[in-house]
């Protein structure tokens, strides 16, 4: 397991994974364990942020939500009962809220993963502010995003490899998202 704090990619790094796939694994096979681990939990925790930006741009269109696994769930932490939501349901609520509410916005306070990379797993740990619902309202939320590698997410959906392929394995996605119960919820102001 391997924690990490945010920290600021190097150009050089950057424009490597904007080449494409093939630049990236060449350029991860010379890499450290622990650099290899730096890079996956940089770009998870990047991954993290398009939640809040989409949020704050008022994205509603469900192609924006990248990274995000067809058996995403969220549960954003409303009265005391889980209740689960798509991910259609869960930007849906958001678009809702922002409607009712249309100072509403996320701000990042803290950001930290822990990634379980020889079973494809991750947890991205948030610490967010919810200001705006309602106005004048400044709430602190904690929640976790949990994140598959793309081999295991494509076990857990049932789905194999043509015969004499592999699955990839360098591709993360975003498989549910879970707030902390009594402490607000990102939905606090529909409770």
């Amino acid at each position: 397991m391997s924690t990490t704090k945010p920290t600021k990619q190097s150009g050089s790094s950057k424009a490597t994974k904007q080449k494409g796939d093939k630049d990236v694994e060449s350029a991860s096979a010379d890499q450290t364990p622990e650099e290899k681990k730096k890079e996956i939990c940089e770009k998870l925790e990047s991954y993290c942020r398009v939640y809040w930006t989409n949020i704050n741009k008022r994205e509603w269109n469900l192609d924006e939500w990248v990274h995000m696994a067809p058996i995403f769930t969220a549960d954003p932490a409303v009265g005391t009962l889980p209740q689960l939501q798509t991910l259609a349901d869960f930007v849906e609520s958001r678009r809702l809220l922002a409607l009712e509410h249309p100072t509403y916005s996320v701000r990042e306070v803290e950001l930290s993963t822990e990634l379980d990379e020889p079973n494809g797993r991750a947890e991205c740990f948030l610490g967010l502010e919810v200001s705006g619902a309602p106005e004048g309202v400044v709430r602190q939320n904690m929640g976790i995003l949990e994140f598959m590698r793309e081999d295991k997410l494509a076990i857990k959906m049932g789905m194999t490899a043509p015969p004499g392929e592999e699955v990839p394995a360098e591709e993360w996605h975003c498989v549910a998202y879970r707030s902390f119960r009594g402490l607000g919820g990102i939905m606090a102001a529909d409770s």
